[in-house]
């Protein structure tokens, strides 16, 4: 076995001892559960190193916010070197003798004695790009929750940008059409993705920011939290009102919406990712059809064939008075206006929220963010984004079955904060909640099986 194949796994010890001694008590703390461990196996010395995050149950107290109670806990760091019995008879587990020695203010002094057995989940759990610069960690974990455990499963990527960007994905018919989140990462090349914006079961559009190659494909929703990526790759955890817009004799013409169905007295653009070939409008509408930059065709319609290479800007009632000077073969460009505007222009973005953690600074708030109150304050299956101060990326999604409670969001919050996050934005949760990653030559799907609108991939450079 490679020394450095990571692997991750999860322990749950149901009594722990504290040794007597000098400046130490002895007592049982029952149910102490681990966060999460990080062994990095040796079979030649027989030893592996073992990184605790556990819970200290001596810690608890409790925090309260806007929406809910939540037990914090004080979380010990250690890192020791234990011997071990590697198993001839079982690839996938060891058996590692462990007990926990602390002093009364909670810090651990040694870990030794009785034998606990400490589960391998194969594949799924070592370092799955081990020959890349940054190798994609996977996680396991059991989290105490205020009414039990919940598992949560997260994909780590240390200085993610130095090797990999992010990109949006949409499902093959483009915008306003649904696909689960495994068949869009296998079809579009990436090596990891989790969904991304909530979307409207209905008509299938996506709800909040979507950004791509500089292009806005949906506008924001309530200025919710965003996340999205500059011209230079920096992250950015970001609340955004953003427009779509044109200059017309020195005016600025501002769209009312992106890839969606045109209402009265609109101006709404429809991209080249607008999932419909053949558009069918309520009312007899003026389109100005712009390729590569200039007027193609202006005419008056009520259906406009797509050839998905061309931006339409359709516009109705009083709003077609906007386009009067406009003549084929004009330039016309198209921009963007991002407010609060990032040092350098955004690439990419897609929309979520609530947002959690932003700079370094807890910022839940879900009824700033126009979520109703029982959605708020719902215990559900989650998923989310994070990022550390090192850079390490975080991608996590949190089941809700019988073996997991999922969180509230400010669970969520806590258990980023537990991690190091510096920043941290939720996505869409429910059954949309998915992850999807690479296992060489293989695809690991976790979590819900929904068809969703909007994909979050991770991409070598």
């Amino acid at each position: 076995m490679n020394p450095r194949t990571l692997v991750v796994v999860y322990l749950l010890l149901s009594t722990i001892l504290i040794a007597p001694g000098y400046g130490r008590s002895q007592t049982t703390i029952p149910q102490a559960h681990l966060l999460s461990t990080s062994p990095s196996l040796s079979s030649q010395q027989e030893q592996v190193w073992v990184s605790l995050d556990f819970l200290n149950q001596l810690g608890i107290r409790t925090y309260h916010d806007a929406t809910s109670n939540l037990i914090a806990f004080l979380v010990n760091q250690q890192r020791v070197l234990v011997p071990v019995s590697l198993s001839r008879w079982s690839p996938r587990g060891l058996e590692i003798p462990l007990q926990l020695i602390e002093d009364r203010l909670g810090n651990t002094l040694n870990l030794r004695g009785q034998r606990y057995w400490l589960p391998i989940e194969g594949q799924s759990s070592v370092s799955i790009e081990s020959s890349a610069q940054t190798p994609l960690n996977y996680r396991q974990e059991r989290v105490l929750t205020a009414i039990g455990q919940t598992t949560v499963l997260s994909l780590n990527i240390p200085k993610f940008s130095e090797s990999y960007h992010l990109t949006t994905m949409l499902p093959t018919e483009g915008i306003g059409q649904l696909a689960p989140l495994s068949e869009m990462a296998v079809q579009q090349g990436v090596v990891a993705a989790i969904n991304a914006n909530f979307f409207d079961p209905g008509s299938g559009l996506p709800i909040g920011l979507l950004l791509d190659n500089n292009r806005l494909e949906y506008e924001d929703y309530a200025s919710r939290g965003a996340f999205g990526l500059d011209l230079f790759g920096n992250p950015h955890f970001i609340h955004l009102d953003a427009k779509a817009y044109i200059e017309i004799e020195g005016q600025d013409v501002f769209f009312n919406g992106v890839n969606r169905p045109v209402n009265a007295n609109e101006i709404v653009m429809l991209t080249p990712a607008y999932g419909t070939n053949l558009v069918r409008l309520a009312d007899l509408s003026k389109v100005i059809q712009v390729k590569q930059g200039r007027i193609a065709s202006i005419f008056t319609g009520s259906v406009i064939n797509s050839d998905h290479e061309s931006i339409f800007l359709v516009a109705t009632g009083q709003r077609q008075a906007a386009f009067s000077s406009l003549r084929i073969g004009d330039e016309l460009s198209i921009k963007n206006s991002l407010n609060p505007q990032t040092k350098w222009p955004l690439k990419m973005a897609v929309g979520g929220g609530p947002m959690l953690i932003q700079n370094g600074l807890w910022v839940l708030d879900p009824i700033k963010e126009s979520f109703k109150q029982n959605f708020a304050s719902a215990r559900a299956a989650r998923s989310a984004i994070g990022m550390t101060a090192d850079g390490t990326l975080i991608l996590m999604i949190v089941p809700k079955n019988s073996q997991s409670t999922g969180m509230t969001f400010a669970e969520l919050t806590r258990w980023f904060q537990v991690r190091g996050a510096v920043n941290a934005l939720a996505f869409d949760g429910g059954g949309s909640a998915s992850l999807s990653f690479r296992v060489g030559i293989n695809w690991k799907h976790l979590g819900g099986s929904r068809s969703i609108a909007v994909g979050l991939g991770l991409a070598r450079k």
